[in-house]
């Protein structure tokens, strides 16, 4: 019989996880490699926040409310840029809005 194979790529959480759901099952845990993304990192805000974005066009506020810090911003720009822009950490892993870890909900008036 072949022997199974765990590969895991995902956030920290997600491994641990499954890491705890595979030593219950009394799985051999020589068996399970992963790579975590995203651990380790911290938004610092930059020195001239307007001059490294460039907002362009009509700017909206987006007010962060675990930081209460409210900011400009344009259509152009992603959430989790303008948050390290301003030096506010939000969850995220992939960047390119796949894995699911910076979704937030939002809510606004037009």
């Amino acid at each position: 019989m072949n022997a199974i194979y765990f590969l895991l790529c995902g956030p920290e959480l997600l491994a641990n996880n499954v890491k705890k759901l595979l030593r219950a099952m009394e799985y051999d845990m020589s068996r399970f490699h992963t790579e975590s993304y995203g651990s380790g990192r911290s938004a610092q805000e930059s020195g001239d926040v307007n001059k490294s974005l460039q907002l362009k066009g009509p700017l909206h506020k987006v007010t962060f409310t675990k930081s209460g810090k409210t900011v400009d911003a344009d259509e152009n720009i992603t959430l989790l840029e303008l948050a390290e822009a301003h030096g506010i950490e939000i969850d995220y892993s992939c960047r390119i809005g796949s894995c699911g870890e910076c979704e937030v909900k939002c809510k606004g008036q037009y």
